[in-house]
């Protein structure tokens, strides 16, 4: 399964439905991993935190638990060619979710998120949320 960006910062946030996936995952001794694009914004957000030392720490520590799926060329053309194809349906979404869907679906896994709205939106995509 492919982590979202909102699942991991949710679980760093404390929210119990993430949580509750996540023990679940670890229960189940699942592989976590993670779009190379989630570790770029997760580190972007870190670089731009006004957050205490010790909360930078935590989602580098959160960071290196995880399997980073490199963007390589196949998946970087599926993920524009997804994202040409939702702009002109007139159903676009962040470049970001286009790269973490593509990785995905290269992957064969499901994509965990909140944020099922845009993620749906991917035909061939399998979409778990919380």
């Amino acid at each position: 399964m492919i982590q979202d960006t909102s699942f991991i910062i949710d679980v760093l946030n404390g929210d119990p439905d993430a949580r509750d996936v996540l023990e679940l995952i670890e229960r189940e001794n699942r592989p976590e991993k993670i779009a190379s694009i989630t570790s770029l914004e997760l580190y972007e957000g870190v670089q731009r935190s006004r957050k205490p030392e010790r909360e930078k720490q935590t989602v580098l520590s959160v960071l290196d638990s995880k399997h980073v799926i490199p963007a390589d060329h196949s998946i970087m053309k599926q993920a524009g060619e997804l994202s040409g194809r939702l702009i002109t349906d007139g159903e676009r979404i962040d470049r970001e979710d286009c790269i973490i869907a593509a990785t995905a679906i290269q992957e064969n896994e499901p994509v965990l998120t909140r944020n099922a709205s845009h993620f749906d939106r991917i035909p061939n995509l399998d979409v778990e949320t919380y």
